[in-house]
């Protein structure tokens, strides 16, 4: 998912058209995980009372879906690398902390480090 398109639905929420709204509202919804951190950050920057509401009823409903089989892969990986403890184990959680945030495996790799 491209940034630039996150980006556009985001700031679509606060179009004054009703249908675009709904149109971006759902966009953010299906794209899930990919759009959870820039969700975050808008919701971070006071964003209008409309954008507000619609990105926290977005959040809800991305917090409320199943976690993908890829996704959940990823974080067993990286408890895996906790328990083992090891200095390779550990280069290895900071290699993966250094990717792009919006994903789960780098958000749970720096989570790890702190």
């Amino acid at each position: 998912m491209e940034d630039s398109t996150i980006k556009k639905w985001i700031e679509d929420l606060d179009s004054t058209k009703f249908a675009t709204r709904e149109q971006a509202s759902n966009e953010l919804a299906k794209a899930g995980e990919a759009a959870e951190s820039a969700l975050r950050k808008t919701l971070a920057g006071g964003p209008s009372s409309e954008s507000k509401n619609q990105i926290e009823k977005i959040l809800e409903v991305i917090k409320k879906r199943p976690l993908s089989s890829s996704t959940l892969r990823e974080l067993r990986a990286v408890q895996v690398l906790i328990w083992i403890g090891t200095p390779a184990a550990k280069e290895l959680l900071r290699a993966w902390a250094e990717g792009d945030e919006r994903l789960a495996l780098v958000q749970a790799a720096r989570k790890a480090l702190k």
